[in-house]
């Protein structure tokens, strides 16, 4: 089985949603599951303090697993600007929620670039809730079956 992962953060991020998806990732390797996943690049996480990497969880992720990076532009300065204009989100609602919104259109324009009929399945897992978004976007696209997992 192929599988589609729409995760956003994976290691070397070190958050525990990215190890949870890293056991989940090994697991389907385990049991012989073609994995690709979808995941943000650490470099464009923003965080309120220095971004929590950990290189050292490279050395453990699933060498089968396939990952396409993406760079979000939650932190560029209009993203940062707009959230800091408008902190309750009265405004900027449409486009920055739910939370990591922001990282939709890029990883669309990578999605348009892969060959979708050579998977069986797409799985996508929040946090962040976006995540599904776009594995819902996915399913109408392609009728394939999506399981949503809302850990």
């Amino acid at each position: 089985m192929r599988i589609l992962a729409v995760l956003y953060c994976y290691p070397p991020l070190l958050f525990p949603a990215a190890m949870c998806y890293l056991k989940l990732m090994a697991g389907l390797a385990e049991n012989e599951a073609e994995v690709e996943i979808l995941t943000i690049d650490p470099e464009s996480f923003d965080s309120p303090s220095p971004v929590p990497l950990d290189e050292t969880l490279l050395g453990v992720v699933p060498d089968a697993v396939v990952n396409h990076v993406v760079w979000s532009p939650e932190n560029s300065w209009p993203i940062r600007l707009a959230k800091r204009l408008d902190p309750n989100r009265r405004f900027t609602y449409p486009w920055l929620e739910p939370k990591k919104r922001e990282w939709i259109g890029p990883a669309l324009r990578r999605l348009r670039r892969m060959d979708m009929e050579r998977f069986d399945v797409i799985l996508s897992c929040s946090q962040p809730h976006a995540n599904h978004l776009l594995g819902l976007e996915l399913k109408k696209r392609t009728g394939l079956p999506w399981v949503a997992y809302f850990s």
